[in-house]
């Protein structure tokens, strides 16, 4: 047989425990290795740095995606802007033709009439502010005198005066501010107002062919998708409609409101233009926070101009008053909170639609952001960030 050898045993039997057993050193090592961990614990960090990464990578996306959206809207402008007008408008009126069938008078009659009475409107509103264009640019020079009396006071008083008693505007390269010709500025004013009425017309063909095809979105849905999914997207349309709806009607009452106040206290005052001011008030109101007070500059301005300072003072107060009363206590008690958007993303959404559209998007972008809350806050994936946008 074979001799036996104790040491070549001892010698294997340490080989045996090399690859079997470890030691206690090597289980404190071992322990320490991220291998170690359980399989559970390393799916868990890997999902967490995934998720991680994710979030990144969607957060750049959605900066990238807005301005790039924001660069193709403003070049889609002209053929969008007066569409959305019309959409708006078509809010407007939608609610006036369904009280007026209640007295038997039929949907297709009723919105002819709002229709035309809209056109007659308009058309005399133009005729309106051509006169007052007249009248300012006979008043443009009495307003310059007035400035500049009102500086030569001011730097009088401040030590900024030349020998002569006078501001001088060319030594502070402001002369420009009291020169402008009333023609440059009646020129412009004009131009606008020429923009305006020609795309009136469009926005009068888009809203003609929204009434026409609003009542049949829910037939055709229910056509083109299956029952349930049908049901779904139909309820979608009408939280969409109603919120729109709900809003344009009670800021137009509260707009209405502001500005015929407005006017209402430039009239008491004896100031020129106060129901130009009136009709701006109640369109700028629409832009939230800051449209309303942005017009208030102007009116206010003319008052210290024409008035002193005392009466210019009466009337910045009561106008800045008024659009509190009007917007900050009023429109909530009318409203409640069916908004619920997060003021700071209004803010967001005002100055992003500004940048596209100017002031048409900044009056746009309140009911912009009520359709993208509804749109959200009805699919389960897309919630969580319809409860960022919120107020609560």
């Amino acid at each position: 047989g074979i001799p036996f050898d104790p040491f070549l045993f001892s010698q294997e039997e340490n080989k045996k425990g090399s690859k079997g057993i470890p030691s206690k050193g090597e289980t404190k090592k071992k322990s320490l290795e991220p291998s170690s961990l359980s399989q559970p614990a390393r799916e868990g960090e890997m999902a967490e740095e995934v998720a991680e990464d994710i979030a990144s990578i969607s957060f750049h996306m959605v900066i990238i995606t807005l301005f790039a959206m924001g660069f193709v809207l403003e070049y889609l402008g002209p053929l969008l802007k007066p569409f959305f007008i019309a959409l708006i408008l078509y809010f407007l009126i939608h609610p006036i033709t369904k009280w007026l069938s209640t007295y038997g008078i039929p949907k297709p009659l009723s919105y002819v009439v709002l229709v035309l009475l809209f056109l007659a409107s308009i058309l005399v509103l133009g005729f309106w502010v051509y006169k007052n264009v007249e009248f300012f640019k006979e008043r443009f020079p009495y307003y310059q005198s007035r400035f500049s009396d009102l500086v030569d006071q001011i730097a009088h008083k401040t030590g900024y005066a030349n020998p002569n008693g006078h501001f001088d505007w060319e030594t502070y390269t402001l002369e420009p501010i009291v020169s402008v010709p009333a023609e440059k500025i009646t020129t412009y004013i004009f131009g606008t107002l020429y923009d305006f009425l020609s795309g009136l017309v469009v926005v009068l063909l888009y809203l003609i062919f929204i009434i026409l095809e609003a009542g049949q979105i829910p037939r055709r849905i229910e056509k083109a998708f299956l029952k349930k999914k049908a049901r779904e997207l139909i309820r979608i349309h009408q939280n969409i409609h109603q919120g729109i709806q709900k809003y344009i009607v009670v800021k137009t009452i509260i707009s209405l409101g502001t500005g015929f106040t407005a006017a209402l206290i430039l009239y008491g005052f004896h100031q020129d233009f106060w129901l130009l001011w009136g009709i701006l008030t109640f369109l700028f109101n629409f832009i939230p926070y800051i449209g309303s007070l942005i017009v208030s500059i102007f009116p206010i301005i003319l008052a210290f101009l024409t008035s002193g300072f005392w009466i210019g003072g009466t009337i910045a107060i009561l106008l800045i008053g008024n659009q509190f009363f009007w917007g900050n206590f009023l429109e909530p008690q009318m409203s409640g909170k069916h908004l619920d958007i997060s003021p700071l993303v209004l803010l967001f959404m005002v100055a992003y639609w500004g940048w596209i559209w100017g002031v048409t998007g900044m009056i746009l972008s309140v009911p912009f952001t009520v359709a993208i809350k509804i749109i959200l806050e009805n699919f389960e994936k897309t919630k969580p960030i319809a409860i960022l946008l919120s107020n609560d």
